[in-house]
């Protein structure tokens, strides 16, 4: 009898050590046995290579389109080389503001020829001569005679430069005085782009910019191709020809 007593003994010490035998046989209470393997120490997994990856896309966030458009405005382009739309760059600022840099002008097969500003006589208002200018100043031409001359019933410069499509941008405007000076000084003087020696240059080209220092819109400026110099003319004067402008 003893000695069964002594085998059952170590019986229920190996079922203890094992975690064989219920709670019941052995004599210990649930809460004793869930506490004693809450502080058993669980030694952490490493992670392999590739979820340490997986886990450091997961993190990783989106990227930004400020820094998507500050990769795309990174390219730099020199006075005369070739802008994104296929005309030629005139004009650098330096630095992004207002969501452009440069200028480019439209080459000659898109001159539009000898034609009037339009509308003699009808004031426009709020047209400037500054750089970056031109396109609020053909935005503000357009909004005020609309779809055709008033007073011939034809296309009128701005108009004509708004509406054009080509290189696959449709943001052209009809360049500001002080930006027809730039064309001049930084392209057709240097004979640079569409501007060299042999090239067919009309006489003048018009602006954008209104000259209603007489207070009765009559004029608007343009710029000579001989030596530079800029006027102001009769809006229905035919002689002048029409080049287009963008900004990027």
């Amino acid at each position: 009898m003893g000695k069964l007593v002594t085998t059952l003994g170590l019986m229920v010490v190996v079922g203890v050590l094992l975690g064989c035998l219920p709670l019941s046989v052995v004599g210990t209470s649930t809460e004793e046995v869930v506490a004693s393997r809450q502080e058993q120490k669980v030694e952490p997994v490493e992670q392999t290579e590739v979820e340490k990856s997986v886990s450091m896309e997961q993190e990783t966030p989106e990227v930004d389109n400020v820094e998507t458009k500050q990769v795309e405005e990174s390219r730099t382009y020199i006075l005369g080389e070739r802008g994104p739309a296929g005309g030629f760059v005139f004009y650098d600022k330096g630095s992004y503001s207002d969501g452009w840099r440069y200028m480019e002008i439209a080459p000659i097969e898109t001159e539009f020829g000898y034609m009037p500003w339009g509308a003699g006589g009808i004031v426009i208002a709020q047209t400037s001569a500054e750089i970056g200018s031109g396109l609020e100043n053909t935005k503000q031409v357009v909004s005020v005679l609309g779809d055709k001359d008033p007073k011939s019933g034809k296309p009128y410069p701005a108009l004509l430069c708004d509406r054009l499509v080509f290189g696959d941008h449709d943001d052209w405007f009809l360049p500001s005085l002080e930006e027809l000076k730039l064309v001049y000084r930084n392209l057709m003087v240097p004979a640079l782009g569409d501007f060299g020696e042999d090239s067919k240059l009309a006489d003048s080209y018009w602006s954008s910019t209104e000259d209603n220092s007489s207070g009765s819109g009559a004029f608007a400026y343009y710029l000579s191709v001989y030596n530079g110099d800029t006027s102001s003319a009769n809006k229905d004067f035919p002689g002048n020809s029409v080049l287009a402008a963008r900004r990027f």
